[in-house]
């Protein structure tokens, strides 16, 4: 990929990451990378936003509630143009779920190590 194709004006970018398994839900990483998507003019969905409100009443045990925050996660991810994979993501199925949508999408597939050249991209510019 390169990076110097990418208008960043016009990406709206889904933040896809691993979860379960990480102290709480690995949110903290999630926050992270959208505030530097932000402070370089990069749109974004962080689907932690969504994710907390049902975490926060125990939803792996109730697959129903699951199964609409999965569903309204996805609704979000259709309205981008590109997902952004943190690291770790090739061992979570979520993760791979959420990256073969955004491919049958038809949208740009950035990494988290693509991150550090948008962000030295928009200072060139």
């Amino acid at each position: 990929m390169n990076i110097n194709d990418i208008n960043l004006n016009e990406l709206l970018v889904f933040i896809s990451g691993p979860m379960r398994g990480y102290p709480n839900y690995n949110f903290k990483k999630f926050d992270e990378i959208e505030n530097r998507l932000k402070s370089v003019g990069i749109r974004c969905i962080n689907p932690a936003h969504i994710s907390r409100k049902y975490k926060e009443k125990d939803i792996l045990n109730d697959t129903n509630m699951f199964l609409h925050m999965i569903n309204r996660q996805q609704a979000a991810q259709k309205t981008c143009n590109a997902i952004l994979l943190l690291d770790g993501w090739q061992w979570s199925d979520g993760v791979m779920l959420e990256m073969k949508t955004a491919m049958n999408c038809g949208h740009r597939v950035l990494l988290e190590s693509d991150l550090v050249e948008l962000e030295n991209k928009k200072l060139d510019n």
